[in-house]
């Protein structure tokens, strides 16, 4: 799923329609997730009403960062409250083809399969696997490691 902008988000988001705590609210959101004042202020002109030049602006610089920060997320609930709805893509059929875009490389195999692999002088494999596994399941549960088949 591709990253929606809180942009496109706010579009769905009428400020006529919010009380005063709401409007704030999506203000401090833009600036938590690193927008400016001027789009804020853009979209708050559409509240013709109540709308004064400069208020956002003064707003804006009250906001400290918090413990408990109103972000995107307050934006993407109203949203989705007003109708908006995320793209998920498609589904995939029976036959089709997953491919990669190869400019998103993760491990270059050729980097990986020049260097010689050491084993680690103080492994203790079988340590190992119990941490991992420990790290899995809770201590109650039952547990099969097959070695052969």
């Amino acid at each position: 799923m591709e990253r929606t902008s809180l942009l496109e988000l706010i579009e769905y988001i009428n400020p006529a329609d919010l009380n005063y705590q709401e409007w704030v609210n999506v203000g401090m959101a833009l600036k938590h997730e690193g927008y400016s004042v001027r789009e804020w202020d853009e979209w708050s002109r559409r509240d013709y009403g109540r709308y004064h030049s400069g208020e956002c602006e003064k707003k804006w610089n009250t906001f400290r960062g918090t413990t408990s920060p109103v972000t995107g997320g307050t934006i993407f609930q109203m949203a989705t409250e007003n109708g908006w709805t995320p793209n998920y893509g498609h589904e995939l059929e029976w036959n089709d083809t997953i491919e990669t875009d190869s400019d998103r490389v993760v491990v270059d195999k050729n980097w990986v399969e020049e260097r010689e692999v050491y084993e680690p002088k103080n492994w203790n494999p079988v340590q190992e696997l119990i941490k991992y596994l420990e790290t899995l399941f809770e201590p109650g549960e039952n547990v099969g490691y097959v070695m052969k088949s």
